[in-house]
């Protein structure tokens, strides 16, 4: 895929940028907190669930990478915590990084089931097998991490 058509299939809200150093999260200063420096190598987990519809053997699976941020400090305080805090700074405020991962639908899928798929959609979160969503989750953490990251999969479908 181009890296316009994984920016596509990646939602994340353009709230994180498409290249992801294994320095990301790390070395932010708020008013009380700070972060420090992640292990290495970083962990992105790809979680992957499904949902069973009412439909004969209907079955989709959902794909979304996560990780977690670089551990927050408080200046004088020896633990450290994960996640949000509240704190002044928006890189405090969203736990981590996640990214769904979409795929585009077919004109097939579109033709034999025109409710499901709209005319006008472009891309669904539900993949029909998960061999497809393994590969392009490959393809997106090839693609878009940059550095020491390490890829893990959370399979809650088995």
């Amino acid at each position: 895929m181009t890296r316009e058509q994984i920016k596509e299939c990646c939602y994340d809200l353009g709230s994180i940028p498409y290249e992801i150093p294994d320095s990301y999260g790390e070395g932010i200063v708020g008013k009380e907190y700070y972060s420090g420096k992640a292990e290495r190598p970083r962990k992105v987990m790809l979680e992957i669930t499904s949902f069973r519809g009412v439909a004969c053997d209907a079955q989709h699976f959902y794909g979304t990478l996560k990780v977690y941020h670089a551990p927050i400090l408080k200046e004088g305080c020896k633990s450290s915590h994960f996640g949000y805090l509240g704190e002044d700074t928006p890189l405090f405020k969203d736990g981590g990084i996640t990214i769904e991962l979409w795929r585009y639908v077919t004109e097939k899928e579109r033709r034999e089931d025109p409710r499901r798929y709209e005319e006008d959609m472009k891309v669904t979160n539900g993949w029909l097998k998960k061999a497809p969503l393994l590969n392009f989750a490959k393809e997106v953490f090839k693609e878009r991490f940059t550095g020491d990251w390490e890829l893990t999969i959370k399979d809650y479908t088995r």
